[in-house]
């Protein structure tokens, strides 16, 4: 339970339930004519077709994984298919950057000097479950 914030979930046992229930509602609500299996940075869908796309656990997670041309290449996909595009969280798996004051992985300040064209936003989240992971990135269409 070290480096993380268990106030959501109490602790890990609770964690570990509510990840499993999560699972079976995924499960129950799957249908294969509303969920699509696709993979950044190709998404393959019409221009516009969304008005948002989420994107949890990916982009600036695994920063150490993922080249910067893939962070970069896979927004534009997605904003070209949504109208708003929302990232979370905004740090790396291991949080190794916790203690400093600019403590999001170095690639949303580069995403968001790349995209001036767009309205880009920080904001704080109500849900922290990695020390200081509680920002979310939301780019809009100008």
């Amino acid at each position: 339970m070290d480096g993380f914030n268990f106030d959501f979930y109490k602790n890990i046992d609770n964690h570990k339930l509510h990840r499993q229930n999560a699972l079976k509602l995924f499960n129950i609500d799957y249908d294969d004519k509303k969920y699509f299996y696709k993979e950044l940075p190709q998404l393959g869908f019409e221009d516009k077709s969304f008005d948002l796309i989420l994107s949890s656990h990916l982009l600036f997670v695994y920063d150490d994984r993922f080249s910067y041309e893939f962070h970069i290449e896979a927004v534009k996909e997605m904003l070209r298919v949504a109208d708003r595009v929302e990232i979370f969280p905004l740090v790396g798996f291991q949080n190794l950057r916790a203690n400093e004051k600019e403590n999001f992985s170095p690639y949303v300040y580069r995403i968001i000097e790349h995209l001036k064209d767009y309205s880009t936003s920080i904001e704080k989240v109500d849900f922290e479950f990695q020390p200081k992971a509680d920002h979310k990135l939301t780019i809009k269409h100008l």
